[in-house]
């Protein structure tokens, strides 16, 4: 991929980012996950790193994907406050969402990558 074509993915990714807030999901008895700056963070960064941008563009591309994901994924708790969400893709593929519950009882987009 061209760089040029990798800022336009960047730019799109994040606009549609922005534009998400809040999605009610089903399997969370229609709560709402909330879509913040820190989620978007992590598409390009990793413990203080920067991600590659093979890595930046496979999240941004399962980004847009993210309603049918949250529709129809299924959510498994851990035993601390983050819980992930995992959705079968129509090509057999998986996909992975990590959330975070915060005390006040709002829970966060943290991650999202391909299993």
């Amino acid at each position: 991929m061209r760089m040029a074509d990798y800022w336009e993915l960047f730019r799109k990714a994040k606009s549609y980012y922005k534009g998400l807030w809040r999605i009610r999901c089903p399997d969370l008895d229609d709560r709402e996950i909330i879509f913040g700056r820190r989620g978007f963070d992590h598409f390009l960064k990793k413990n203080n790193g920067r991600r590659p941008i093979a890595d930046q563009i496979r999240r941004f591309n399962l980004l847009f994907s993210i309603y049918e994901i949250v529709a129809g994924g299924l959510v498994y708790r851990d035993a601390n406050c983050y819980m992930s969400l995992l959705y079968e893709m129509d090509d057999g593929s998986r996909v992975k969402l990590v959330l975070i519950e915060f005390r006040d009882g709002t829970i966060h987009f943290v991650s999202i990558y391909e299993m």
